[in-house]
């Protein structure tokens, strides 16, 4: 199965998501850009790729034994970027922000207990975001600096294990495990 770990953003962080696409939609008309689903949304902690059933296993029992060590933590939308920069953009994405370091550190933590069971994940520094669209061909894409962003915040509670299938579609994504950060 191919999966990833993940946290959930809610539906207003959503919607906002999908205000934002239209209108780079309007100002990018002639440009191939693959829209993600809102619905499909969320901030990518750790991409594990293609593992058997029992590797997976081992990875939901390393997220129920670290993600309750975390305190349940805030994020906000802070901006827009792309991948590998806004000049250069392959992947549109949000930026997103908390106060403290509380993801950076659950990421860290599952990355090492992770690379104890021989997963390695991406070599490149951890970024929170949140993917919006994938620019197929590398066309120009403009509308950055123009495209105004609500910072609204939302409450990370849990983490999730979820399987990406690939359809022709898009991704279906099925949620494999839910894990509680500690709400105390």
């Amino acid at each position: 199965m191919r999966v990833f770990i993940a946290f959930p953003i809610v539906k207003e962080v959503c919607w906002e998501l999908e205000r934002l696409q239209k209108k780079f939609k309007r100002i990018n008309q002639n440009v191939l850009v693959t829209w993600v689903n809102p619905k499909a949304m969320h901030v990518t902690l750790q991409f594990l790729g293609d593992l058997a059933e029992e590797k997976i296993e081992k990875v939901k029992q390393i997220l129920q034994k670290i993600v309750p060590r975390y305190q349940k933590f805030s994020y906000w939308l802070d901006g827009l970027d792309a991948f590998p920069n806004k000049f250069n953009p392959n992947i549109i994405v949000a930026k997103i922000r908390e106060e403290g370091q509380t993801s950076f550190l659950l990421q860290k933590g599952i990355a090492n207990e992770l690379r104890q069971i021989g997963i390695v994940g991406d070599d490149q520094p951890w970024r929170q975001h949140v993917t919006i669209g994938r620019n197929k061909l590398g066309d120009e894409v403009v509308g950055f600096g123009e495209i105004e962003v609500k910072k609204i915040e939302w409450e990370v509670r849990e983490v999730e294990l979820i399987e990406s299938e690939l359809s022709a579609e898009g991704s279906i994504y099925t949620t494999l495990g839910l894990y509680q950060l500690n709400h105390g």
